[in-house]
């Protein structure tokens, strides 16, 4: 997906889908392949079918759950998978970079907090490789207000 074939990266995990639709991990490169060719809302149902088909799959599900969420102007719903993850996965960073994001405006302490967490488990993190982790996932100018917000909490260039 990273050289744009979304159509490709698509088909493909739609074919996995029709020979294991019982197991997660076809469903979640589905959406986030949907997602990547901006189709949220398909997307969102694959990911979402990831989860109930695995509860307890890697937090990654959640956090992308969450931002499709966040897309879709379901912020306290984005929050609230964001905190679980954060809650759960003591050294995952993507959940907190994202709430980072999020409270920088409204929270900033609790911005701040955070982006002290993240710091800790990656002190060579900063504001631009932080929002690099998330490809394809903001416009330009959602990603230019995103490193603003973890330059506000703390983080470097």
């Amino acid at each position: 997906m990273s050289e744009q074939r979304f159509g490709e990266a698509i088909a493909m995990a739609q074919r996995a889908v029709e020979v294991a639709p019982s197991l997660d991990p076809p469903h979640f490169i589905l959406g986030m392949a949907l997602l990547a060719d901006d189709q949220p809302v398909a997307a969102f149902e694959h990911v979402r079918t990831a989860v109930r088909i695995n509860p307890r799959g890697p937090p990654t599900y959640l956090t992308m759950l969450g931002l499709m969420n966040f897309r879709a102007g379901r912020s306290n719903e984005a929050i609230e998978l964001w905190e679980r993850v954060r809650r759960e996965n003591v050294d995952m960073v993507h959940a907190r970079i994202l709430l980072v994001g999020v409270y920088a405006s409204t929270r900033p302490d609790e911005a701040q907090r955070i982006a002290r967490e993240i710091q800790r488990i990656n002190p060579e993190l900063t504001a631009e490789t932080a929002v690099e982790l998330f490809p394809g996932r903001f416009s330009q100018g959602s990603r230019e207000t995103w490193r603003q917000s973890l330059r506000q909490a703390g983080f470097q260039d």
